[in-house]
């Protein structure tokens, strides 16, 4: 039944694992065919194809997967035939790749050929024959560009840009890669350079090509070639811009053209300069256009035209409004529009100068909300300011009151405005008047009674009441008439400091006094009422204090009154100078010494006084373009001048301008461009931070002088928006720094220089730049065509033009030639330097001691063509060419028959003659003579005499190598060097030549190269195979083979028989074997001779050498010697593995040399292979071999990248870490083919993975240099075996896994410790090695049977199913999870091999974080432990039924047995929760029979099977369950403790094996005396706990039977249930039991609380009786049934178990 299971298990993670492959190898949205007739069908094929209908294939070979039906998959064949039915192939012995498990088959590498292939699948069975269903496919050959790209930048958009990090402006070089898929070939050419670049392409397809390119436009041409097809991208743009941080520092003006009468395209890059030619009619201005890209910085945005005013006024500041509010008042920007609105209703007015404004609105009411905001001139609105209205809550002053006499009719007084003035006497009221718009009342009352109280108030028109004034009635004089009221006080008139007196009125006949400072002045009696009292004049702004007394010296009340300035004449209104957006200060000019305000609505921004000369300077924040400042000048004496506005400006305004430079003036601007338009081009689908625009103008003609230089400056605004309201907006300007083209300005009628071409060949005459780059030249001599307008060209006036090389004049008719033209000449350099070469033609006018009208122009000449001979010689008229050797096997010359009896000649690229070439053979310093003929199709002829090669009737040659020399005397002086073979002996041949190498697991991939490679390609590190054949050899022939000069192994052929003998003791040889096997000659040796040719044995009868090495030998044998046995150092092992035959040198070339030697003749074969080795490479996790990215099942991954050397790896934004960087520890992967480190330079860290694709980047960095990469890794996320997860203890504590079916919680606080051995002094827990923080978790879903996870061990796995075998009493209820910490032993301290902590495979054997790690079932006893103890919970099988509950348990596995855990049963969510035990296996169990005596129980089947299910209860030794057995004291307790879950407390123990307890509770239980039904540890935890106690001093007598009222005592403590007291409990069971006297007094509290409980039951006397009576038993012995009930019911009501 389990084996079932696991082959469903099995089952479904194939399918995935398979379905997941299909998706990497086919298409998106691939069907599924099924063929006709059910015998097989295909994935990601249609079942549609038809010759006309095919499946497209772009790649020569395909690979078709499928499934197969009711047929042996073994016997599936297929075949290829193109449509006429030729089958260019034999595929008949090809079998499939078969997957019976999940009956699919696989195809790999069907070859295609171009065009439709029918595919044919048939079933061979013997002779039988069985035809399935055809596929067509057509191949598809035609040459496709994909994936371009130009320094990883994708070609997406046209312009394509690029950026670049250069000091150079025009030569740079570009990497530009791809696919073009059928193509050989791919030819870029760069139309701005008339550079061509090209590479072949791999095998997939793929090339890299460097194009060299410059600063601004190249006009890119790419083209693919397939032999007769082609494709091409033609005319794309790319721009190229330097990375720049400032703005305009990457921006390119390009295709830049000024109209001059014709259209003038300005293309060359600076220091060239371009020529503007003025053919049109003088004076007429200039069109120019061209496009602007412009590379936004981070918040700069391009101000295309004049700047607008966008900055809204600061929102309004408002008065408080109430209720009784008309006029709605405030400042805001000065003259702006402010509105105030409620609803619909809007009223506005305009702030004045100074930003006051008013604004009449209708009274609201309370609460009521109004709206105002401000718009300036622009129509820029500001925020609104919220107003609320208010109730007037503000009471009126006091009001001012008079003195009142008994005599008084009138109270008289100020008070408010239109406040009520109510006047009382106590609480009568006397009179009541509203004050007039002076403040003045006056309101008539009756005569009051001296000393009365008079209480006035003043109440406005909202009810507010002021504080009362209270005025005592005095008594205006007694009988006699004397008078003692005093008078009011004085009304005093206004005074200036021109004043020289102080007027007024007062009571009739008063002294007037008038005080400063508190001291009088002066004083004057009135006259009537009136006074005016001397004081002789006081200053501006002195306060005076004023007041009366009268005749019978009553004074009265001061009046105080203020000294004005007569000077009322306000300061001239100041003048201000523009104020920009970038200002810090107002300047301007105003009243000398007066103070200048500069206000923004009511904000003062800044203020100054003005100087003696009249000017300020105020200094102020940057204000916003648009503000409206508000300015004033104040004099000494405090007139106030009247408003001035300004409103802030910039300079920055302009956007665009286009100005030229005479570069011959310093002036900076010489020409300025009119009419000035960017025009936005919105149709490119450019990146956020680029803007296109296409830029027109004019050019003022009438500015240009002809024969100058000028230099463009293209300029434009920008601004950066602050999102500060406080701080202004940037404005700047910017200036385009690519490129600052420059123009010499010319008229048609001067003389002048035009293009130059290169017409050195007849076919292609290209034209050649003068802006100072380089020009290849491609054939000799050279020949060029100058354009001369303007310039006489006759013969008679070549004379006026001179050439010079690198400034060196050179000579007419001797170094070059020159002829005319109709306005051109035509230079040929005759001698001319192999180098470049700076060409300069000057125009001298015929006036050579006078140069300041001459014209020149130059030109930068590089020949990339040498002189080439062609050697040949013709018999019968047909010519033999001479390629490099002319073998002569024949001793007569007359036998060498060849027409007119001379070798023949033509040299190209060189103007031979009779004394500019010397001839040469074997050194000899006689030269032979040669006859220079006439020129044809561009070579010079010549003929050597063949006697000048014979002596006689015999060659004059040496046997063997003879030497010819042909050197050229003039520039460029070249050599060419031929070989005359003269041998008549018979020369050996070497053939056959072929090296294979292990690829993955396919281990006979044989290394192929094209015709252009120089060396063969391979990144296998040894191989396999090397052989060749020797032919035409005879005895005593001789066989060299060496490697990177090394002889590794040398034969002598002792007949013609093929019998060769192999010379073990040539010195070179011993030498090159003995530097190999060095250290270890024995083991070694062996190894070097066994991989060397014929493995350095004799052979017979064989012309074949072969040499040959294994996986296993290179890999165990080789490296298991060098790496793990001798131990040496990384370098050491590089440098000792390239001694050996088959190795090959890493990351570099290895040559080998087979030379065969027969007598004189020595033929030799050189063999160059290129190892390529990844500088870095991801060691784990693997990707299977065609995977497109790496598949895992997993929320994170260990991620280990090797990289040798490597200063530091990071992984996303975390360094990586490798502990190992010294000792290398490698190991052959045969599953790769390569050498692989456990952790030498391996650097790791943990990366968590999402679901579905993650993208992972890595850097990797060797000192300085930084290379980043990144590696695919797919999450199935798939909760089926194999599925793993990490997480972190520490940063959680709770994780729910695997689609919640398995979740493990810890208390808050947990940590983790080094397992304790639970000695005597072991309890201590030392911080720094046995206490774990943050430490990662591994969590995985195993395979039952085994426990692997994701790793395997064929030697581990048998231990594993040992570990993990089940009792046949159980069986599977769930998937099995595994759950890891890591281990420690304590005391261990980092870098100790016991410490590792951090969860890993079960099965993981190896070095992770400078830790020897072994699997699980090896350390078990060191797993880390946690502080405190957690839960488990676990879902199970959800097809069992909830009556089965009882029967379900939880298996934890420790690494050494399983152990039974129980659980509380969830049926709702089909759970089981259990304590953690510790980390190891946990898995749901149920079990699956039951005993004899159980089954027919009366009462406790249900009980007991639940328990045993549990592992609360055991089976008794022999058959059955012992149902009917008495307890024993020793099983109750162990019972007791396994029902509540106690954790255990026994320790601790005197020895490691924990047999021998320091300080055990009774004497009577040792884990020595453990039996099936009770242990020592559960006993002693239940005693620590309280639970038992003995019945002797120290003794417990565990297999002592146990009475019911025992087991009451020990349910009652265990259940902390209630006790009475002994004899109110033996009253209460007296009622209750029959035999309730029978109990014993200390236990009749817990039989009574344990039958209250209904733990504990009676036994009914007669079970008949219609009322039955009960006892209870208590001396009773407990039977193992009874005790299975009670303790259900302990484990029911403590809800570890369901209701029963």
């Amino acid at each position: 039944m389990s084996r079932g299971k696991d082959r469903k298990t099995s089952w479904i993670s194939a399918v995935l694992s398979f379905l997941l492959l299909v998706t990497t190898l086919l298409p998106m949205g691939a069907g599924v065919a099924q063929a006709a007739g059910g015998g097989i069908s295909f994935t990601g094929i249609s079942d549609k194809t038809t010759a006309t209908s095919p499946h497209i294939s772009y790649t020569p070979k395909i690979t078709i997967q499928g499934t197969y039906n009711g047929i042996a998959g073994e016997d599936l064949r297929y075949r290829v035939a193109t449509l006429n039915g030729t089958e260019p192939n034999d595929t008949s012995s090809i079998k499939p790749y078969i997957d019976s498990v999940m009956r699919t088959f696989t195809f790999r590498d069907i070859e295609l050929t171009p065009g439709v292939n029918q595919i044919k699948f048939e079933i061979k069975s013997g002779d039988s024959t069985t035809y399935l269903p055809v596929i067509y496919v057509q191949y598809n050959n035609t040459p496709l560009f994909s994936n371009l790209k130009l320094n990883s930048v994708m070609f997406e958009t046209d312009p394509t840009i690029v950026e670049v990090t250069t000091s150079s402006k025009r030569q740079l070089t570009l990497a530009l890669s791809g696919k073009a898929m059928n193509a050989d070939n791919v030819v870029v050419t760069n139309q701005t350079t008339g550079q061509n670049f090209s590479d072949s392409t791999s095998n997939s397809g793929s090339f890299s090509i460097e194009v060299d390119a410059q600063i601004g436009l190249n006009k890119l041409d790419i083209r693919a070639f397939s032999k007769n097809r082609e494709v091409g991208l033609i005319n794309r743009s790319v721009l190229v811009l330097p990375k720049s941080n400032s703005q305009g520092g990457a921006d390119q003006f390009y295709n830049v053209t000024i109209n001059a009468g014709t259209e003038t395209p300005i293309i060359k890059v600076p220091p060239a300069k371009n020529e503007l030619i003025q053919a049109g009619a003088a004076g007429t201005d200039f069109p120019i256009s061209g496009e602007l890209l412009v590379k936004l910085q981070n918040g700069v945005s391009v101000l295309n035209g004049a700047l607008q005013d966008t900055t809204p006024p600061d929102a309004p500041k408002v008065d408080r409004v109430y209720n009784t509010t008309t006029d709605i008042t405030g400042f805001a920007e000065a003259q702006s529009t402010v509105k105030v609105s409620k609803g619909t209703t809007e009223v506005t007015a305009t702030a004045d100068a100074a930003g006051a404004f008013k604004v009449a609105f209708a009274k609201q009411s309370e609460d009521v909300e109004l709206q105002v905001t401000a718009t300036d001139a622009a129509g820029n609105v500001s925020k609104v300011t919220y107003v609320k209205v208010e109730k007037d809550r503000s009471a009126p002053d006091k009001p001012i009151v008079n003195p009142i006499s008994e005599k008084t009719t009138s109270v008289t007084g100020t008070a408010e405005p239109g406040s009520t003035i109510t006047v009382k006497n106590g609480t009568t009221q006397l009179a009541t008047v509203k004050t007039d718009a002076n403040s003045k009342f006056s309101v008539t009352i009756g005569s009051q009674p001296i000393d009365a109280e008079i209480t006035v108030t003043a109440t406005d028109e909202t009810g507010n009441e002021s504080a009362a004034t209270i005025v005592k009635v005095t008594d205006s004089g007694d009988a006699n008439g004397n008078d003692t009221t005093p008078p009011d006080a004085p009304v005093v008139n206004a005074l200036d400091d021109k004043a020289a007196t102080v007027t007024g009125t007062t009571e009739d006949g008063a002294e007037v006094f008038v005080a400063k400072n508190g001291s009088v002045v002066r004083s004057a009696v009135a006259s009537g009422t009136a006074f005016t009292v001397d004081t002789g004049g006081f200053s501006a702004g002195d306060v005076l204090t004023v007041y009366a007394r009268d005749k019978k010296g009553n004074q009265g009340p001061a009046t105080t009154v203020k000294v004005t300035s007569s000077d009322k004449t306000k300061p001239t209104v100041p003048t201000v100078n523009p104020i920009m957006n970038t200002d810090t200060k107002v300047t301007g000019t105003a009243e000398a010494g007066s103070l200048v305000i500069v206000k923004k609505g009511a904000t003062e921004l800044g203020s100054a006084n003005a100087t003696t000369g009249g000017t300020y300077s105020v200094p102020i924040p940057r204000q916003k373009f648009g503000d409206v400042l508000s300015i004033t000048a104040t004099n000494r004496v405090g007139n106030v001048s009247d408003v001035v506005t300004k409103k802030v400006d910039s300079d920055k305004q302009q956007g665009m301008s286009l100005t030229l430079d005479d570069l011959a003036t310093n002036q900076p601007v010489d020409v300025t461009a009119t009419n000035v338009v960017a025009t936005e081009v919105t149709n490119v689908p450019l990146s956020s931070e680029y803007k296109l625009y296409k830029v027109t103008g004019k050019i003022p003609a009438a500015g240009l002088n002809t024969g100058k230089t000028y230099e463009m400056k293209l300029k434009y605004s920008t601004v950066i928006k602050s999102t500060d309201p406080s701080i202004p907006d940037l404005i700047s300007e910017a200036v385009v720094g690519n490129h600052a083209y420059q123009f010499i300005y010319k008229s048609s009628s001067d003389p002048r220089f035009g293009k130059v071409f290169d017409i050195s060949t007849t076919t292609a005459q290209p034209e050649i730049r003068t802006d100072g780059s380089k020009n290849v030249v491609s054939a000799l001599p050279v020949k060029v065509k100058v354009e001369a307008f303007n310039m006489p060209t006759t013969t008679p006036t070549i004379g006026d033009f001179e050439v010079y090389y690198n400034n060196t004049k050179r000579a007419a008719s001797t170094d070059y030639f020159i002829t005319a033209g109709n306005n051109e000449i035509n230079i040929e350099f005759v001698k001319f330097p192999a180098n470049e070469t700076n060409v300069k033609v000057v125009y001298t006018k015929g006036t050579p001691t006078d140069t300041s009208d001459d014209k020149d122009i130059s030109f930068k000449l590089s020949p990339e063509v040498v002189p080439s001979l062609l050697f040949y010689y013709t018999t019968s008229n047909v010519e033999k060419v001479i390629d490099s050797t002319l073998e002569i096997p024949d001793p007569r010359p007359s036998n060498f028959a060849i027409d007119g009896n001379v070798f023949r000649g033509k040299m190209y690229n060189y103007k031979l003659n009779s004394g500019n070439m010397v001839v040469t053979l074997n050194n000899s310093k006689t030269a032979l003579p040669y006859s220079v003929g006439p020129t044809s199709g561009g070579a010079v002829q010549f003929t050597i005499d063949k006697s000048q090669f014979t002596s006689g009737s015999a060659w004059n040659l040496n046997q063997g190598n003879n030497t010819l020399v042909f050197e050229l005397k003039d520039e460029p002086n070249v050599k060419f060097t031929y070989n005359i073979f003269y041998n008549t002996e018979k020369t050996p041949k070497i053939q056959n030549v072929k090296m294979k190498v292990v690829q993955g697991k396919d281990n006979d991939v044989e290394l192929e190269k094209k015709s252009t490679d120089k060396a063969f390609q391979t990144s296998a590190y040894f191989l396999r195979q090397f052989t060749f054949d020797v032919e035409n050899v005879q005895q005593d022939a001789v066989v060299t083979i060496r490697k990177d000069g090394n002889v590794i192994a040398k034969y002598k052929m002792t007949d013609d028989s093929g019998d060769w003998d192999f010379l073990d003791n040539d010195s070179d040889y011993r030498k090159a074997r003995d530097a190999a096997i060095k250290g270890n000659t024995s083991d070694l040796g062996t190894i070097f001779d066994d991989s060397t040719f014929s493995r350095g044995r004799d052979t017979s009868n064989t012309f074949k050498f072969n040499a040959e090495m294994g996986s296993r030998d290179y890999g165990e044998e080789l490296i298991g010697e060098l790496d793990g046995d001798m131990g040496l150092s990384a370098d050491d092992l590089e440098s000792r593995l390239k001694l050996f035959p088959l190795t090959l040198s890493k990351g570099t070339s290895t040559n080998y040399e087979i030379e065969v030697t027969q007598g004189s003749i020595v033929t030799r074969q050189t063999v160059s292979i290129n190892q390529e080795t990844q500088a870095w490479t991801v060691v784990s996790p693997k990707k299977l071999a065609n995977a497109q990215y790496i598949t895992v099942n997993s929320n994170s991954v260990p991620l280990r990248i090797f990289a040798e050397k490597a200063t530091k790896v990071l992984i996303g934004k975390t360094e990586a870490v490798a502990y190992n960087t010294k000792d290398p520890d490698f190991e052959y992967d045969e599953d790769t083919g390569k050498l692989v480190p456990e952790s030498y330079y391996v650097f790791e860290t943990n990366v968590a993975l999402k679901p579905g694709l993650n993208t992972i980047k890595y850097t990797v960095q060797f000192g300085a240099n930084s290379y980043k990469d990144e590696v695919k890794i797919y999450n199935t996320n798939s909760a089926v075996g194999g599925a793993e997860s990490r997480e972190v203890l520490g940063k959680k504590l709770a994780f729910s896994l695997f689609d919640k079916s398995f979740e493990l919680k810890f208390p808050k606080g947990t940590i983790l410790l080094a397992p304790s051995d639970n000695r005597t002094g072991s309890g201590i827990n030392a911080p720094a090695t046995d206490i774990f923080t943050d430490v990662p978790l591994y969590f995985g879903m195993a395979d039952r049977t085994n426990g692997r996870v994701n790793l395997d061990d064929d030697e581990l796995r048998e231990d594993m199913e040992d570990l993990l075998s089940l009792s046949s009493d159980f069986n599977y209820a769930s998937p099995l999870y595994f759950v890891d910490a890591g281990n420690s032993v304590p005391g261990a301290g980092d870098g100790d091999e016991e410490r590792a902590p951090g969860g890993r495979d079960p099965y993981f054997e190896g070095t992770v974080n400078n830790a020897e790690m072994e699997p699980f079932i090896k350390r078990w006893k060191n797993n880390l432990v946690p502080s405190k103890v957690g839960t488990v919970t676990i879902k199970y099988d959800g097809s069992i039924v909830n009556a089965a509950n009882n029967i379900l348990t939880v298996f934890y596995n420790n690494g050494d047995e399983w152990i039974n855990l129980g659980g509380v049963v969830n049926t709702s969510k089909k759970t089981v929760t259990v304590p953690f035990e510790g980390f190891g296996y946990y898995m749901v169990m149920k079990t699956r029979e039951t005993f004899s005596d159980v089954i027919t129980h009366p009462f406790a089947r249900d009980a007991i099977e639940t328990l045993y299910a549990k592992g609360i209860m055991a089976d008794a030794p022999g058959s059955g369950f012992g149902t009917e057995l008495k307890i024993t004291r020793g099983e109750f307790a162990t019972m007791i403790v396994k029902a509540l879950d106690l954790p255990i407390n026994d320790g601790p123990y005197t020895d490691s094996r924990q047999n021998h307890p320091a300080e055990p509770t009774f004497t009577d239980v040792r884990p020595s005396d453990d039996d099936w039904n009770y242990q020592y540890k559960y006993i002693e935890t239940a005693a620590r706990a309280g639970i038992i106690r003995g019945k002797d001093p120290r003794a417990f007598y565990p297999d002592d039977s146990l009475t019911r009222e025992e087991a009451a005592i020990i349910v009652a403590r265990a259940m902390n249930l209630k006790l009475s007291t002994p004899e109110a409990a033996a009253i209460a069971l007296g009622k209750m039991y029959t035999d309730g006297q029978l109990t014993g007094h200390y236990a009749t509290p817990a039989v009574l609380a344990v039958s209250k409980a209904k733990i504990m039951n009676g036994e009914a006397n007669d079970p008949s009786a219609k009322k039955p009576t009960f006892r209870f038993v208590p001396r009773g012995d407990l039977t193992r049934a009874e005790m299975a009930m009670i303790t259900i019911r302990i484990m029911v009501q403590l809800k570890k178990l369901p209701k029963q």
